[in-house]
């Protein structure tokens, strides 16, 4: 290949991945897929491929094509990290861990490795990993993307050992060396324009126009509030299929807006919808789903940031079961702020920002509850003490008789932070873990105000 064809290639594969940190999956495999069939063997451009796989949640697709990656070019640190995170989805938590010190062994400052091993690692006291990371984080520049993940990652094995004063100066600097760009008053105006838009009156005279389904089951909230932990109960039943932090009801409102004649923003373009749009809308959602899943009786779509589209999936697909994952606010805030999250969760790097979000947050729930009074919560303090019981009492109310898959079932992938704690057993001490922070926490605790 000549090196113009190299430079090519290397900016088909530079430009996948931006296109996947911006959301544009579909773009991103047209590029990926251009790379692939010039350079096959290429490790990079395999790796790009399974990129746009995971991105798209084809789990098994995407391990293939790490997998290959690292055999291309096992001296790679990146693509170990890369399989490793495949792993990881899919349990294989060894297998991870495996790649996970082989990539540290390539490269001992490898920060996005000890970011995962402490994901997936209950760490103890006199750990060897506590020591590695400090000593990487000693050589990583403050501020610098190495240094964050390194930070959380030394703050997370911290509290597992019960330093709790130490982790949370770790968590508190991985934070604050990001700039924040949280606009409140845009986020009240948003969640303001949500409740005025869907109204209930609104809401009642647009479902009956809806696409006629009980297959979907949304489930939202915020982060950390036990989402995943529920979508693996429901997902233990027969006919009960998980599809993951799907994010087409975005994606469905960010094309209807780009249409809009006036290009309007959610949610003004709603009351614009042409008639029969929204039916339309909802009966494509089903039926791209039931195409991939034959069998199944209930899609459980747990893409959390749906909490700001309730009303227009009530209006989509009237029969679908929309349910609250709920948990107690600090505690919810609070495991926020100790983890890396994505750059749409941009709030939970200040306290005092976590908490003003999350009174938007509850006020708007509050509201669909109020125009949609078969929305169901689930709070994680009380599902805990039965969880396969409620979940069977979920699926019962949604009209679906429930059956154990006894051990039948679909191997599961999780990506969120709670792949290796929803396979371990189901635990209390998360539980008013805010406690242990509490003289840290007071601009949190303020900025809930009576929520706290």
């Amino acid at each position: 290949m000549s090196q113009t064809d190299a430079i090519t290639l290397d900016q088909a594969i530079e430009q996948t991945v931006t296109l996947l940190n911006a959301g544009d999956s579909a773009s991103a495999r047209l590029l990926a897929e251009r790379a692939l069939a010039a350079a096959p063997q290429n490790a990079s451009a395999v790796n790009a491929m399974g990129l746009v796989e995971m991105a798209q949640h084809n789990f098994e697709a995407a391990a293939k094509l790490f997998r290959a990656a690292a055999a291309h070019a096992p001296a790679e640190p990146g693509f170990a990290v890369n399989l490793a995170y495949a792993c990881i989805t899919a349990g294989d938590f060894d297998e991870a861990r495996a790649h996970l010190y082989r990539a540290l062994e390539l490269d001992p400052q490898n920060a996005s490795a000890y970011q995962n091993l402490a994901w997936i690692t209950k760490a103890r006291p006199g750990d060897a990993i506590i020591d590695r990371i400090r000593a990487a984080i000693a050589r990583a520049p403050e501020g610098s993307e190495p240094f964050i993940k390194l930070a959380y990652a030394l703050g997370k094995c911290l509290d597992d050992v019960g330093d709790y004063d130490a982790a949370f100066d770790w968590f508190r600097r991985a934070n604050e060396c990001q700039p924040s760009r949280y606009d409140a008053a845009r986020h009240e105006k948003f969640f303001s324009d949500l409740k005025q838009s869907f109204d209930a009156d609104r809401i009642a005279a647009q479902k009956p126009n809806g696409f006629d389904s009980r297959k979907p089951i949304f489930i939202v909230g915020m982060p950390r509030s036990g989402s995943t932990l529920l979508e693996e109960k429901l997902c233990a039943h027969e006919g009960v299929v998980g599809l993951g932090e799907t994010g087409d009801i975005i994606t469905f409102s960010n094309a209807m807006a780009a249409a809009h004649p006036r290009r309007a923003p959610f949610p003004e373009w709603v009351a614009d919808a042409p008639e029969g749009t929204l039916r339309g809308l909802g009966k494509h959602y089903v039926e791209k789903y039931s195409k991939r899943h034959p069998q199944a009786e209930r899609l459980v779509n747990k893409a959390l940031l749906n909490h700001a589209y309730v009303g227009l999936i009530a209006m989509m697909l009237p029969n679908a079961m929309i349910v609250e994952t709920r948990r107690n606010p600090i505690d919810t805030c609070l495991s926020c702020y100790f983890k890396d999250l994505k750059p749409i969760h941009h709030y939970a790097i200040r306290l005092e920002t976590l908490g003003h979000f999350y009174r938007l947050y509850a006020d708007l729930m509050a509201h669909w509850r109020e125009v949609l009074p078969g929305l169901a919560t689930v709070q994680y303090e009380q599902f805990i003490d039965d969880a396969p019981g409620a979940a069977s009492a979920l699926l019962q109310s949604s009209g679906l008789m429930p059956k154990r898959g006894g051990g039948r079932a679909a191997p599961r992938h999780v990506q969120t932070f709670s792949a290796w704690q929803v396979k371990q057993p189901v635990y209390r001490h998360a539980v008013e873990r805010w406690r242990n922070y509490e003289k840290h926490i007071g601009p949190l605790i303020d900025s809930l105000g009576d929520l706290a």
